[in-house]
């Protein structure tokens, strides 16, 4: 992940990016619960697809995601970008 530190303009877009990400974590909750707590394995397979369809990650992989964009939005992570590409190639 980059450790360049962003201008005041780049840190307050990048502040917007991940207020506007939690947002829609926060829209796409219930598809998170439905995936935790669904027993079908066909069913959680198309909540979880569903939820990476709209967010850029596994439900499994939320929380985490949150604690790092609660990071971003108090200028101690730089890059919204660099935390997605993080998480997607955990999963590859």
């Amino acid at each position: 992940m980059r450790n360049l530190a962003p201008s005041p303009i780049e840190q307050m877009v990048e502040e917007a990016r991940a207020e506007e990400l939690l947002a829609r974590m926060d829209l796409q909750e219930d598809l998170a619960d439905l995936w935790a707590t669904e027993r079908c394995e066909f069913m959680r397979r198309n909540f979880a697809e569903m939820y990476q369809k709209a967010i850029g990650i596994h439900p499994a992989q939320q929380e985490d995601l949150r604690i790092m964009l609660e990071m971003v939005q108090q200028g101690e992570l730089a890059r919204v970008a660099d935390i997605l590409i993080e998480f997607q190639s955990d999963v590859d």
